[in-house]
């Protein structure tokens, strides 16, 4: 009973008792080993004891498994790794870029002349969100809006449709909420509470006219700095403030044509006159809104 070890010697790999000692795979290898040096009682006893208890990988694939709590974490491929930190880095990346695009700044594209010339057909602007959240839009800013219903009627789109068109559009601001506004007949002068504007960036006087009307409380009038290339509020009427998304301040792109979108800056570019853009500036700066 002491040497029962030589039956692993002597016993065919087939045997019931190599089939519960050793795994088949290895069967042939441990008989080579213990006929060179045929090993002891205790070895034969430990390494029994240790191929019981051990389970196989079919043992652990089976519902009775239980993982034992010092086994190690399954080690990850160098594939796993990467996307983990690439995972890592975009996502806050991501969110700081929509955080950005809803809120503070966000690009636009300009498709017609309507603003020339000022804007051009194919500038790229960026259009700052955060200062309507405190203030409302005043006169002489490029603000980008939601075009509303009417615009969409004018434009010639039918009216079921308009009602599911999202567009935006960009157009000065000329007057504000208690403003009296209108345009004469013949000159196309823009009249702001009995006192003709001065408008640089104006390509040409309006060939048509707006009879003198106050712009209500919740609204802006505006109009395209190309007046008679431009439908705007001399046609479907005063803008809502709720459907302003912005003010543009910044030309992109082209690159020679960056710069700032600003009624003092085209002012003073314009007519090079600095007594000008500072008296604009004053005024501005005291007008009562």
């Amino acid at each position: 009973m002491r040497h029962r070890w030589w039956l692993l010697c002597v016993c065919p790999p087939s045997s019931a008792f190599h089939a519960r000692v050793l795994p088949p795979i290895e069967c042939n290898r441990k008989i080579a080993a213990h006929l060179l040096r045929p090993p002891g009682p205790a070895q034969v006893l430990s390494s029994f004891a240790q191929r019981i208890c051990t389970p196989t990988s079919r043992d652990r694939d089976g519902p009775g498994f239980v993982p034992d709590e010092e086994d190690p974490p399954p080690r990850r491929g160098k594939h796993q790794n990467g996307v983990a930190l690439f995972a890592q880095r975009l996502v806050p990346a991501l969110a700081f870029f929509l955080f950005v695009r809803t809120f503070v700044v966000e690009p636009f594209y300009i498709p017609s002349a309507s603003m020339y010339p000022t804007l051009v057909v194919n500038d790229q602007i960026a259009v700052e969100k955060f200062s309507r959240l405190w203030s409302q839009p005043q006169r002489g800013d490029l603000i980008v809006f939601k075009a509303p219903r009417a615009s969409l009627v004018a434009k010639g789109l039918p009216a079921a449709a308009a009602e599911r068109t999202e567009l935006t559009l960009i157009k000065r601001v000329v007057a504000v909420a208690g403003d009296e506004v209108e345009i004469r007949t013949g000159t196309g002068t823009l009249v702001l509470n009995g006192r003709d504007m001065y408008e640089p960036y104006v390509l040409e006087a309006a060939k048509y006219s707006v009879p003198k009307l106050t712009v209500p409380k919740g609204f802006v009038f505006v109009l395209g700095d190309n007046r008679n290339f431009s439908v705007d509020s001399h046609v479907w009427g005063v803008l809502p403030v709720d459907n302003v998304v912005g003010k543009a301040f910044y030309v992109l792109y082209p690159v020679e044509r960056q710069g700032f979108v600003d009624e003092f800056m085209q002012d003073l570019e314009v007519t090079g006159d600095t007594k000008v853009f500072i008296e604009r500036l004053f005024e501005t700066g005291t007008r009562e809104v």
